[in-house]
């Protein structure tokens, strides 16, 4: 049962990698930052604006760890 059971826990301590938006984004106005430090527009090392999902996905070196402190500032689309 160990490798069972240590596979299993591996799986539940993995960081997620995409954060969903509370509202829809305007593309343009998103800034990210974690732990106070601003992360770059990169699909290899730092995130990509998810329009499909409404979701920042961090890339690369940029993935947060647990613990970490993620901030996501953006205006929100108005749809009439």
């Amino acid at each position: 049962w160990q490798p069972l059971l240590r596979n299993l826990g591996i799986d539940v301590f993995t960081p997620p990698t995409a954060w969903d938006l509370s509202k829809a984004a305007d593309p343009g106005s998103l800034t990210v930052s974690v732990d106070g430090i601003e992360v770059p527009v990169s699909s290899t090392n730092g995130y990509t604006y998810e329009i499909g999902s409404n979701s920042v996905k961090f890339y690369g070196a940029s993935v947060p760890t647990p613990g970490q402190r993620v901030t996501v500032d953006y205006l929100g689309l108005c749809r009439p």
